[in-house]
């Protein structure tokens, strides 16, 4: 507890109570840290004066959630709490329901009436009161040692020896912690100038001087506050730091296997209450994370093994007082009911983190049409064991299909539950937005092809059991097109600090610049051309050594000359290939085809009448069918009716008439249906005379006696409904 100046850290002692406690249960020699329960790791210290005069009447089990019967018991999530005294004011608070307790540590030692007892009052308080001070204990000697109570390094030590070798003659398993060091200021005290290590170094030679042997210490302790910097991450980097630090000289004294207590943390001074959540939630990723070299080794290297985040609550200090503390409280001392703060700190995870998952990812199409209007969303699933609270972001990129790099990157979207999750791999990001359903959203604007490649738009967020679904909008810029094999990986990362990786969707989607085949028919036989997109609507394994493709938005269509590679109904396709006039039908030969993108569903067929069939030519290069009028449509996929106006099984053809009595000389009205030029294997049943049906089929031409007349081919036998 530190006021905001460095010169000025703390104002004057008001009384005992203003001290920090912290303590911790640690585990008998015996045991690994591992062994403790994760949420034993976390704390408060609960700030006793209250909000009416600053009398000490405050404790834990006033709040919500630690009152008698108050359920759910223990919102925070708690395991250990303190209240910078020995006595006051219950001991452990418990939950006379489930009989849960959390734990109350003291603190003696100091320099004020009341917390530095003689070890005789506490002999007859231990004894008067043993469940209050039970076995494995831990007790803090003093708070912010030399800073706050003006002793020197040899009064110190010599106040350390007494209530060590007293405390441990009352009960041998009681664990013993140093005083409090500030890491982050330089002491410049009558007792001391100098840095928190040298500090350190001064009190444990100047206890080896008087006693001929090292300093025992079963606990190491300190505050490792952080001044106002311009971001949460430079913050959490000096806070980071700090802990580093000391671990490196734990290392250096042969202390590298204790436990590392923090009894005070966080940012005294005035901060937004999103920045502070952000800084809490992502401290407790740092004290969770495993594997540092300079950890403690029987805790799998964890730099800190527990921690109390400062404060409970805020509270004024004497009649009339100032209240202070309010921007790092977790809970409003006059209410006693929990701060935005507090319910941060609620919903972080406490149990033993189990890796998250992605369930799955994918686009709303498998063509994008790259014109920066069309708007598609993508998405990505992911599943937390430990509950949806735990999920801190979700990200999404789309790729290439190429290297792994950004420079393939195509676009790089993120949803965090708040602009510290965003930013917390680094890179250069948008301003971020709130998520509709939650949190914040933004994408990368550096690397990985966001700016290049698409333009986002919103995100929305939604959750199912432990599963949390974000779905992102956007559209795809001109400069994606065209491309195919296109891929999109998705990662989670949870509260633990661990992350499914980077998980590739099974699904390849491809980006056209256009849903039209351009002017393919305004070519002389024996040009060269190219179809960026097209949709089969009609397969070489329905008819023989042809296909059919026509543009997403109905405006043309063609055929295609080939029996393999056998295509299938809803195959997007980019074609090039020689374009010729097969019996007068244009067609394209030698075809080069790339698939685009597999079972998208056909376009819907035009209804047309019988002379609008075939239609009239817009071009020198393709002549106008027939008897018929209108807009050029053979290629396209139609569905006519009529009364079938002649059958014959044998040739396998007949025609259908819709009353408009279109006639193509060969004397009999309406539209010949050819179901002859089948694939192998494929028949199709020819109607009855005069029976009256519906065909759909593709619109096609032939020359006949010097004439370019409709033929209409149906697919298969289901493409012919009689009635």
């Amino acid at each position: 507890m530190r006021s905001n100046s460095l010169t000025a850290i703390r104002r004057a002692a008001k009384a005992a109570t203003c001290l920090v406690v912290a303590a911790m249960w640690m585990l008998s020699a015996c045991r690994s840290a591992e062994a403790q329960p994760q949420t034993s790791r976390f704390g408060v210290g609960v700030v006793p004066q209250n909000m009416v005069d600053g009398q000490v009447t405050t404790d834990l089990n006033l709040f919500e959630g630690y009152k008698p019967g108050d359920q759910p018991w223990n919102p925070l999530g708690i395991g250990w709490y303190f209240n910078w005294h020995w006595i006051q004011l219950h001991g452990a608070v418990c939950d006379p329901v489930t009989g849960q307790c959390i734990e109350y540590m003291p603190l003696v030692g100091g320099w004020g009436a009341g917390v530095h007892p003689t070890i005789a009052t506490i002999q007859d308080r231990v004894n008067a009161n043993p469940s209050l001070y039970p076995n494995g204990m831990t007790w803090l000697i003093g708070n912010e040692i030399i800073w706050d109570d003006k002793r020197t390094p040899l009064q110190y030590a010599k106040d350390y020896h007494d209530f060590y070798h007293g405390l441990k003659g009352i009960n041998p398993t009681f664990k013993i912690a140093i005083g409090s060091i500030i890491t982050s200021v330089y002491y410049s005290k009558t007792g001391f100038t100098g840095t928190p290590y040298e500090l350190l170094n001064a009190i444990r030679a100047a206890y080896q001087s008087e006693y001929g042997v090292p300093m025992p210490v079963d606990v190491w302790n300190i505050h490792p506050y952080v001044w106002k910097k311009s971001s949460v991450q430079l913050e959490l980097d000096d806070f980071k730091l700090q802990l580093n630090q000391f671990r490196d000289w734990m290392k250096s004294v042969g202390e590298q296997d204790k436990p590392l207590i923090i009894t005070e943390y966080g940012l005294l001074e005035y901060h937004e209450e999103q920045w502070m959540i952000d800084y809490l939630l992502g401290s407790f990723e740092i004290l969770l994370t495993k594997g540092y070299t300079n950890g403690m080794p029987s805790d799998e290297g964890r730099l800190v093994q527990r921690w109390a985040w400062f404060a409970n609550n805020n509270a004024i200090y004497g009649p009339g007082g100032q209240v202070e503390w309010t921007n790092c409280a977790l809970y409003n001392g006059d209410t006693f009911d929990m701060r935005p703060l507090g319910r941060a700190y609620a919903n972080h995870p406490k149990e033993p983190n189990i890796k998250p998952t992605v369930v799955s990812s994918g686009v709303s199409s498998n063509l994008l049409m790259a014109d920066d209007q069309t708007q598609y969303t993508v998405s990505a699933t992911a599943e937390d064991a430990n509950g949806i609270k735990d999920i801190r972001d979700i990200r999404i990129i789309f790729h290439n299909g190429g290297t792994w790099e950004p420079a393939n990157g195509r676009g790089y979207l993120v949803w965090g539950q708040n602009d510290y999750d965003i930013n917390h791999f680094g890179g250069s990001w948008a301003a971020s937005a709130d998520a509709a359903g939650g949190g914040r959203w933004s994408w990368n604007n550096a690397d990985w092809g966001s700016n290049t490649y698409i333009t986002p738009i919103s995100a929305c967020t939604t959750t199912s059991g432990n599963r949390r679904t974000v779905t992102f909008t956007f559209t795809a810029k001109v400069a994606w097109a065209p491309a195919v094999g296109q891929k999109l990986r998705a990662f989670v990362h949870d509260g633990g600090n661990t992350n499914s990786g980077w998980i590739e969707s099974p699904v390849t989607y491809s980006v056209t610049s256009s849903l039209g085949m351009g002017a393919v028919h305004n070519n002389p036989d024996g040009t060269t051309v190219q179809i960026p997109c097209a949709i089969v609507t009609a397969a070489n394994d329905q008819l023989s050594s042809t296909y059919y493709v026509q543009a997403l938005d109905r405006s043309s269509g063609i055929k295609v000359y080939t029996g393999t590679p056998i295509m299938q109904l809803g195959d997007m396709v980019a074609i090039s290939g020689t374009i010729e006039s097969q019996s007068d039908e244009r067609t394209i030969t030698y075809p080069v085809v790339t698939i685009l993108a597999t079972g998208l569903p056909l376009p819907k067929p035009l209804y047309l009448c019988c002379t609008a069939l075939g239609g009239e030519s817009s071009n020198a290069y393709t002549q106008s069918v027939y008897q018929s009028f209108g807009v050029y449509n053979v290629g396209l996929l139609i569905t006519i009716c009529g009364r079938v106006t002649r059958s014959d099984a044998t040739a396998k053809y007949f025609y259908v008439d819709d009353g408009s009595g279109r006639n193509d000389g060969s004397g009999y009205a309406g539209v010949k249906v050819s179901c002859s030029a089948l694939a192998s294997g494929n028949t199709i049943a020819i109607p009855a005379q005069d029976s009256y049906v519906k065909v759909t089929g593709i619109s096609a031409a032939k020359n006949s006696a010097g004439k370019v007349i409709s033929i209409f081919r149906p697919r298969i036998s289901a493409d012919v409904v009689v009635f």
